[in-house]
């Protein structure tokens, strides 16, 4: 950007130079077209196009997996999720092998650091939840059961007001994103294009019972006979706090939360 010192006599855009008036000043700035078909073609920018096109693998991936569980992450999760997740799923390819700008993302190479991706920065599960969910997987890989031994009054961490607490259990489908020379993309290996999801709920559970209660959560399988090997099911699980007055109950903002409990 320039600030000219002379007489300039044009406004708007000339020979990819635009003049235009800021805070009483003339200001000259290079057209962004020029710089973008400089990014494109200019050696200079190689390693920009190579993480513009991995950070796009990153972006479809998270996309998938986004749109698939908004049904019920939009109950949880906050205004930087879609950025958080999508820096983490960079991160993961970033770090797998093969030529840069190319490089795959293959989420059941990264179990752990998708199970560590919170959907809330303030607030994770294992801070509200203190025991360990247990989710069984089908051979096929297309449902899941979560499993949890949950005692109410010690095992949750219960908001102010809460009289019940409700779980929210959901399964997704997280395809594998690979480069693709033809397109010069990245595409899904497993040459689906739509997002599979299945969730159910729990009954409203009174949270200050001290008895521990086995609770099983089984949402029907996603509708595909069987998932491709570099793909996984991803397993979700939300808490809401509800309270009771009189004989109604109202769900609270307060306390609510959701996390990854598992990948295969």
């Amino acid at each position: 950007m320039a600030t000219p010192k002379g007489l300039i006599e044009f406004e708007g855009t000339l020979g990819g130079i635009t003049s235009y008036t800021l805070n009483g000043k003339q200001v000259l700035r290079k057209c962004r077209d020029s710089e973008k078909e400089k990014i494109k073609t200019s050696d200079r920018y190689e390693r920009t196009r190579e993480n513009n096109m991995e950070f796009s693998g990153a972006v479809l991936a998270a996309k998938v997996l986004r749109q698939s569980l908004m049904p019920v992450a939009r109950w949880f999760s906050d205004p930087g999720y879609t950025g958080r997740l999508q820096g983490k799923y960079r991160d993961m390819i970033s770090v797998a092998s093969g030529k840069r700008g190319q490089r795959v993302f293959q989420p059941l190479q990264h179990v752990d650091s998708i199970l560590a991706i919170p959907y809330n920065k303030d607030l994770h599960l294992d801070s509200v939840l203190r025991v360990k969910a247990v989710i069984t997987t089908n051979n096929e890989r297309t449902a899941a059961t979560l499993s949890l031994a949950l005692k109410p009054s010690t095992d949750l961490f219960i908001p102010a007001g809460a009289t019940h607490a409700e779980l929210i259990y959901a399964i997704a489908l997280q395809p594998a994103v690979e480069y693709d020379a033809h397109l010069n993309a990245y595409k899904r290996t497993d040459g689906l294009d739509q997002h599979y999801m299945q969730h159910t709920s729990s009954a409203l559970i009174p949270v200050h019972v001290n008895e521990t209660t086995d609770i099983s959560l089984w949402p029907q399988p996603i509708e595909i006979p069987q998932l491709h090997p570099d793909a996984a099911l991803v397993s979700v699980l939300g808490i809401r706090f509800h309270q009771q007055v009189g004989f109604k109950t109202f769900p609270l903002e307060t306390g609510k939360v959701m996390g990854f409990v598992g990948v295969s």
